[in-house]
């Protein structure tokens, strides 16, 4: 699940304002390393023996 979007979704849990979600996303975005976030693992060879990446 893409970071960004569990933080839409838990953050307000704890009654935070908007802007402050919204802050803090802007904030982690700038140390983010995509690079470091995806495998090298291809979906199409992970579902012929996983049956949850197809």
């Amino acid at each position: 699940m893409d970071h960004h979007i569990i933080e839409e979704r838990f953050l307000p849990a704890f009654t935070l304002p908007k802007s402050t979600i919204f802050q803090d996303s802007l904030l982690s975005a700038q140390f983010r390393r995509p690079d470091r976030e995806q495998g090298d693992v291809s979906p199409e060879e992970a579902a012929v023996t996983n049956a949850f990446a197809a």
